[in-house]
């Protein structure tokens, strides 16, 4: 799982908080930073390529913030497009996660840019 910003030994490059999204619990700051960044720091990233978190993070954005959204499809395309990861993976670890990241951070993440950069990616 991911999660962030409790350490105290290093600082995230991707937001004012110390650690990362590899921490135990992530506040919604870190993980808006990393969502913004595009999941450019590795440890945020949980050992998962960038690319893969990017997809994973918009499909959620898309489901939780009210696009169009046909989610078996986009499990479909995950499976076909990112095979290092199951279908049950790219549910849970994938969408799942980052939905309830997405719940956690409420409406207020769900700007009008979040929307059309997520709406580029179904």
């Amino acid at each position: 799982m991911l999660a962030g910003c409790q350490t105290k030994t290093q600082e995230s490059a991707t937001s004012q908080c110390k650690g990362s999204l590899s921490d135990y619990s992530a506040p919604s700051s870190a993980y808006t930073a990393a969502y913004d960044s595009g999941f450019s720091n590795p440890s945020d990233r949980m050992g998962w390529s960038q690319p893969l978190q990017i997809a994973w993070s918009r499909g959620a954005t898309a489901e939780h913030c009210g696009l169009n959204f046909d989610r078996d499809a986009y499990l479909d395309m995950l499976a076909r497009n990112f095979p290092e990861a199951g279908r049950l993976i790219h549910d849970l670890n994938g969408l799942q996660w980052h939905g309830a990241q997405i719940q956690k951070a409420g409406q207020a993440f769900c700007t009008d840019a979040r929307l059309a950069d997520a709406g580029q990616h179904l």
